[in-house]
């Protein structure tokens, strides 16, 4: 960067709005602004709000777009092409497609966000029950083949909180019983899982809407599966939340 140094003669008045300027050793003369403003046109102030909405809730998914997305390089007419993160692949996607205008301004859409890209997981839905501070979670389809674990996203808009849980594929006919916060119990909540498979496949996102209260369940979204009760513990097959930089709730896998 360019050092810019100040040169103003003893003689000019200080309320002159002319300013003499050195840059790399060459003189410049320019004209002061007078007054700067910043732009608060209707649609700046709409593209504000709808950016700053869509980075508080992305802010919360990082520990799943960051695996769910990949970097990539930009190719633009015109532009220099630039390497782009996972969490601003998914800040586009979310921009694009993960939003709407509400009453009072852009608001997140979450039915259609979408925090991993891939292959569709809508042949392999997940239900939920909740019973206060827990959740059992069932795949009744089974998860896809080499599935080795799977990760969720709960989140709560009343709270503005997300919980991150990480757990090995449960067989066909088990469940998982996964501990909640406090934060979490109350209201409904928007969760979204993801599974990682042996080899190089990635799979993409899928959204459940659980309703809020006691006994409420959900079903995958994308494929409007019924819920059908999980069933009685039959025995704890293995337990244990994910570590190492991922926020977890603790985790049961059930017989059913």
């Amino acid at each position: 960067m360019a050092q810019i140094t100040p040169v103003r003669p003893k003689y000019w008045s200080k309320q002159n709005p002319v300013v003499y300027v050195v840059r790399e050793e060459r003189m410049y003369v320019r004209d002061r602004a007078e007054k700067i403003r910043n732009p608060r046109t209707e649609c700046q102030q709409a593209n504000r709000n709808k950016l700053a909405v869509a980075s508080r809730f992305l802010c919360q998914m990082q520990p799943m777009v960051s695996r769910g997305f990949k970097p990539r390089m930009t190719n633009r007419p015109g532009w220099q092409s630039r390497a782009v993160g996972a969490y601003h692949v998914a800040l586009g996607e979310l921009l694009k497609s993960g939003m709407r205008k509400g009453k009072g301004g852009w608001e997140i859409d979450y039915q259609n966000v979408k925090l991993s890209e891939g292959n569709s997981l809508e042949a392999f839905p997940m239900e939920v029950k909740r019973n206060g501070r827990e959740m059992v979670v069932g795949f009744p389809k089974g998860l896809p083949r080499g599935t080795r674990r799977v990760r969720m996203a709960v989140h709560s808009a009343g709270a503005g909180r997300t919980l991150h849980v990480g757990f090995d594929a449960p067989k066909r006919g088990e469940a998982v019983r996964i501990s909640i916060p406090k934060w979490a119990a109350s209201g409904a909540l928007h969760a979204y899982y993801t599974v990682e498979v042996k080899g190089k496949s990635r799979w993409a996102s899928l959204y459940v809407y659980v309703a809020k209260g006691r006994g409420a369940s959900g079903g995958s979204r994308a494929t409007g599966a019924a819920l059908r009760p999980l069933g009685g513990v039959d025995g704890v097959a293995n337990a244990g939340g994910e570590r190492g930089g991922w926020p977890h709730g603790h985790c049961e896998v059930l017989k059913t």
